[in-house]
């Protein structure tokens, strides 16, 4: 589920907008995106038609609740939450920092001991996010190599040494847990599972589109990129050879031996695609490599790659599959040759993936052509900063949401009260976003 995007360098003195990309269903794109730090924020306490909205798709396959049930549960039980005793010493820790404790400090064979002391170090010990840390960390390129429904199954199958005689170990059975309560552990559940149809107002549209057949070179000129406005652009895309032929079979037939960055590892694009069509993360990984417009790189030590004349496969650039439209001719930085800072990305990734709050690099405008999929975008003018976003004074570092759908739950309602409010539109298969810095 690919899409196009580059960054080419319009000169102009005006007011700039900044851009966040946000999550639907199938989201492939290109983007540029700048270091963030991220803190889980609190959950939403907003009792409105947003709040029922942001509920989960069902209970927690460990029995997790939010603490807020434990006030009504004291009214139907006399048995007391299992946190405080099963944790003993430790439960005078905030949920936050046992974790922390537990993926910076335990490896994983004390990491599941320490799941077998109690129920509460259960529900810890088995949270996927300390499980895709360690997983990532210790295979790296192998990560999704055998990603089988979560990140604990993952390690199971990696870390098991196949014999003749032996079988690969049983995937996990969730056990649910009576009387166990944490805003921290089932509000990360509840990201991962909410319904994002009704959460990110897909509908609302505050950019205009234009057809490529009635706009011209003058009129785009004149109309958003001196003015700095975004627009969506139709029937440009349609007409590429990508958008024939960027279809999952054809690509992975073309592309599965080859080894695409996928955020902090690098990843064959076979494995890639099994994870994105399997996981319910929260916030799931997504390729993002900047390296597409070369060659890529093959993985020969695969069996389909050595069985295809000798590890190598026969494909065409994806370059060569679409052109650089009209509007965006204007490349200051090709100047630069070789030395030029990058400037387009490939990014592919399933729902809820995406880009957090940012500032495009080196003020640059960028277009973004959306291949298949749907892409969710909120745009803010660059003297704003959005609810739930904490920018150093220098602007080097930003601290947001652990997660996008995290920020739709606890800020997006924020933006339709305030003062200034924030373009957005749904970016479709076929369509292109010109994004003004």
């Amino acid at each position: 589920m690919p899409s196009l995007s580059s960054k080419p360098s319009h000169h102009n003195p005006l007011p700039q907008k900044r851009p966040l990309s946000e999550p639907t269903p199938a989201v492939p794109q290109f983007i540029s995106s700048r270091p963030a730090k991220r803190q889980r924020t609190k959950p939403t306490t907003q009792t409105t038609t947003h709040t029922r909205h942001t509920l989960p798709s069902g209970p927690h396959p460990y029995g997790v609740k939010p603490w807020g049930n434990y006030l009504i549960d004291l009214t139907t039980t006399s048995q007391r939450e299992c946190r405080t005793p099963g944790l003993g010493h430790l439960s005078v820790l905030t949920d936050e920092f046992l974790l922390d404790f537990l993926s910076t400090y335990l490896p994983p064979l004390t990491l599941i001991r320490f799941s077998k002391l109690s129920r509460a170090t259960y529900c810890f010990a088995y949270h996927d996010d300390l499980w895709r840390e360690i997983v990532i960390r210790e295979y790296q390129s192998s990560s999704l190599s055998k990603y089988t429904e979560t990140w604990r199954n993952t390690y199971k199958l990696l870390s098991h040494s196949p014999t003749s005689s032996s079988q690969a170990p049983p995937l996990d059975v969730p056990i649910r847990i009576p009387n166990f309560y944490s805003d921290l552990l089932f509000h990360s559940f509840r990201c991962s599972t909410v319904p994002l149809q009704t959460l990110t107002n897909p509908t609302l549209t505050t950019i205009p589109r234009e057809s490529a057949l009635s706009l011209s070179y003058e009129d785009f000129t004149t109309r958003y990129a001196i003015p700095n406005k975004p627009v969506i652009i139709t029937d440009l895309v349609t007409q590429w050879d990508a958008y024939k032929k960027w279809d999952m079979p054809n690509l992975l037939d073309h592309y599965s031996d080859y080894t695409f960055r996928a955020e902090s590892v690098d990843v064959p694009f076979r494995d890639y695609i099994r994870y994105m069509q399997s996981c319910s993360e929260e916030a799931p990984l997504y390729l993002f490599d900047k390296w597409f417009g070369r060659t890529p790189t093959i993985n020969t030590d695969s069996d389909s790659a050595s069985k295809r004349e000798g590890g190598k496969v026969e494909v065409g650039n994806l370059i060569n599959d679409y052109t650089v439209p009209e509007y965006f001719s204007s490349d200051l930085f090709s100047v630069l040759g070789e030395k030029r800072p990058d400037y387009r990305w490939l990014i592919m990734g399933p729902e809820r993936s995406g880009s957090s709050f940012h500032v495009d690099p080196n003020s640059t405008s960028a277009w973004n052509a959306v291949i298949t999929g749907r892409k969710k975008w909120i745009l803010y003018p660059p003297e704003c900063t959005p609810p739930g976003v904490y920018p150093t004074k220098d602007g080097s570092e930003v601290t947001s949401p652990l997660s996008l759908v995290e920020w739709y739950i606890n800020h997006y309602h924020e933006t339709q009260r305030s003062k200034i409010k924030p373009e957005e539109c749904v970016c479709e298969a076929g369509e292109v976003l010109f994004v003004p810095h």
